[in-house]
């Protein structure tokens, strides 16, 4: 995302600015996932809702599986896992206001989101696997 304030260590240069950001409703990439606590469809951050974590496919649609979404999922869970291990703010933001995930496909000139997880199984909004005719869904 473009503005987005980029780090990829906790105690790092940036890492104060990027953690205020992320608590004040702004979007922050660390290690290539986004983070953000804004309202997913107002933007609001009053009051902060859960910790939004966007994770971005690194398959292209026609060679999206259900299997290579389930991966970049857990991808941008095991970050989010360690993020939570090393900053504390983190860890009490996601205990307090829970994570959610969300699975995105970026085509160039926008985005298209795949999945969400937040407890439980995924819920899949677009599962480009489906509408192949073998149904690959490997």
């Amino acid at each position: 995302m473009r503005g987005a304030l980029r780090v990829d260590e906790v105690g790092g240069p940036n890492w104060a600015a990027a953690l205020g950001m992320l608590l004040e409703g702004g979007y922050v990439v660390y290690q290539g996932v986004g983070l953000t606590t804004a309202h997913p469809t107002t933007g609001h951050t009053e009051p902060l809702g859960a910790l939004r974590v966007r994770v971005f496919t690194e398959w292209q649609a026609q060679n999206l599986t259900e299997s290579r979404a389930r991966a970049d999922l857990a991808r941008g869970q095991a970050i989010v896992e360690r993020l939570q291990e090393e900053s504390p703010e983190v860890r009490d933001l996601a205990l307090r206001q829970g994570v959610e995930y969300e699975l995105l496909d970026d085509y160039g000139m926008g985005a298209v989101l795949i999945g969400t997880l937040t407890t439980g199984d995924v819920q899949w909004h677009w599962a480009p696997w489906c509408d192949r005719p073998d149904g690959d869904s490997d």
